[in-house]
């Protein structure tokens, strides 16, 4: 009988396992030129060196951002990262960093009003570094489009003087735990 049960449980996990490495392999692993990260997106992404945020808005000064994309019909994975100048953040505390752009981001939204909710906001770590994670819902404006609501989950990352934002992005509803873990926590600091 425990033999049976043994045989069965071993079973159910290589089971499960062979399902989540489905999942995982059946993504485009992206690395920029500089190997200083890696995210797991559903395909290949459009990279651009400025984006949907073109500007990034911060206590520092105004920052163009790298942008890595992959939309699809009903949802959107992102990755954008840039450079602070490393002076101006010495000696801050991570979090107070990442605090300060956030807030920064929402003072000069040009039209305040279509950040409608940022909830779950929560600090934590990414592979040891320091880390923001929040749910945003925002109006959007996209021509032709019924859906003027956008439902995201991000993750903003401080690793020394860089800093990355990590989204996903649905337009009917908050992105599900396995859209997170299949996107955003396949996020990893490479040096």
């Amino acid at each position: 009988m425990k033999k049976n049960l043994l045989l069965c449980a071993l079973v159910i996990f290589v089971s499960s396992c062979a399902v989540v490495d489905a999942l995982y392999s059946n993504g485009y692993t992206y690395s920029p030129k500089d190997k200083s990260f890696s995210i797991v997106f559903d395909a290949k992404p459009n990279v651009r060196t400025t984006g949907m945020f073109e500007e990034l808005h911060t206590p520092w000064g105004e920052f163009n951002m790298n942008e890595v994309l992959y939309p699809n019909r009903s949802s959107v994975q992102a990755v954008y990262y840039v450079d602070l100048p490393k002076d101006a953040i010495q000696g801050l505390d991570p979090y107070t960093v990442l605090e300060k752009i956030k807030q920064s981001r929402l003072d000069n939204l040009d039209e305040p009003e279509k950040c409608l909710k940022i909830s779950k906001l929560k600090h934590t770590l990414v592979g040891g570094y320091p880390a923001l994670t929040a749910r945003v819902r925002s109006k959007v404006d996209v021509p032709d489009e019924k859906v003027k609501t956008l439902y995201a989950e991000y993750r903003s990352v401080l690793v020394g003087n860089r800093f990355y934002e990590i989204a996903v992005a649905n337009r009917e509803d908050y992105p599900t735990k396995t859209q997170v873990g299949l996107f955003i926590d396949t996020f990893r600091v490479l040096k």
